[in-house]
């Protein structure tokens, strides 16, 4: 209660408390290295640590040089491959976009539509696929966290060569050949 009267005396509230996180995720993951990345295209290429020289120079004792480069601009405009590349890229979000569209509105006006218990069931149909990705997503992980400590533990002897295969064949081998038990033609 105490820091809710703390914040409420600088100005903020519970609501704007709540609001303002996404924002500052967003700045945090989105816009700064998209700016970091924006400063680099500017910058002149350097074969040094960094690999670019700074936008932002002292020219003299009071003065401040902004020193911008358009030739990576100029160049990503002038070749062929990234304008190929660039059209298609335009090519398949123009489809993709229209694809939704003309699915997904009649669809969600058929959901909207339905009766209670159909909706459910509608809207289950169309959120488990993603659903069950994620679960695939979670193996991977898991198969690749066994690699990594197996391959760690294997130099120093404190793990079987054998064990960590056998592992991964007891755990996984359900999503090699699609059935349990270990994959055909491993003993």
């Amino acid at each position: 209660m105490r820091t809710s009267l703390q914040l409420q005396r600088i100005g903020i509230s519970g609501r704007g408390l709540v609001v303002a996180l996404p924002y500052l995720w967003l700045m945090l993951f989105f816009v700064v290295p998209f700016v970091i990345v924006l400063k680099i295209s500017f910058s002149d290429i350097d074969l040094a640590i960094p690999p670019y020289k700074p936008l932002l120079e002292w020219a003299g004792k009071n003065s401040l040089a902004i020193r911008l480069n358009f030739n990576n601009y100029v160049f990503l405009f002038t070749d062929s491959l990234y304008l190929r590349a660039f059209g298609n890229s335009i090519k398949v979000a123009f489809i993709s976009t229209l694809l939704c569209l003309v699915i997904g509105y009649p669809m969600a006006y058929g959901i909207a539509r339905a009766r209670a218990a159909t909706r459910n069931v509608l809207l289950l149909l169309v959120i488990l696929p993603e659903a069950l990705r994620s679960v695939g997503d979670f193996r991977m992980i898991a198969i690749g966290s066994i690699m990594f400590f197996s391959i760690l533990l294997l130099p120093k002897g404190l793990l079987g060569e054998a064990s960590a295969l056998s592992l991964l064949r007891r755990q996984f081998g359900e999503a090699w050949s699609g059935r349990p038990g270990p994959p055909v033609g491993w003993r």
